[in-house]
Formats: structure tokens, C-alpha cells, sequence
């Protein structure tokens, strides 16, 4: 019984990390918008910030870049 409420768990948490770094980028997309970042410089930053590849970086902009 134990190791079902471990596997759980585990999923629960990897659930909520995943979904804290969603709105994490998401807010970080949003602030360089406002302060008129171009989207090379929030690529860098989303590289740095959050261990991205260019690839997933440039995902994540052209997902939440309005």
C-alpha cells in the first residue's frame, strides 16, 4: 500500500512542479512583453532561467507571446 501512495505522490508532484514552471515562463513571457524585450533576448533568458534547449524556448514564446 505504501509504494501506490509513493506513486501518487510522485505524480501529484511532478504534476505541480510541471505546472509551476508553465506559469513561471508564461509570467517571465509576459513581463519581457511589457518591458519590450525582443523575443532573442527572452530566448536567452528563458535558456538561462529555466534549462531550456533554444528549441523549447522558442516553443514556449511563440505559445504564450501575445
Amino acid at each position: 500500500m505504501d509504494s501506490v501512495f509513493v506513486s501518487i505522490f510522485d505524480e501529484a508532484w511532478g504534476e505541480a512542479w510541471d505546472k509551476g514552471i508553465e506559469k513561471g515562463i508564461s509570467a517571465l513571457v509576459k513581463t519581457c512583453q511589457e518591458f519590450h524585450c525582443t523575443k532573442e533576448e527572452l530566448s536567452a533568458k528563458l535558456i538561462e532561467s529555466f534549462d531550456l534547449t533554444p528549441e523549447k524556448a522558442e516553443g514556449y514564446i511563440n505559445q504564450y507571446w501575445a
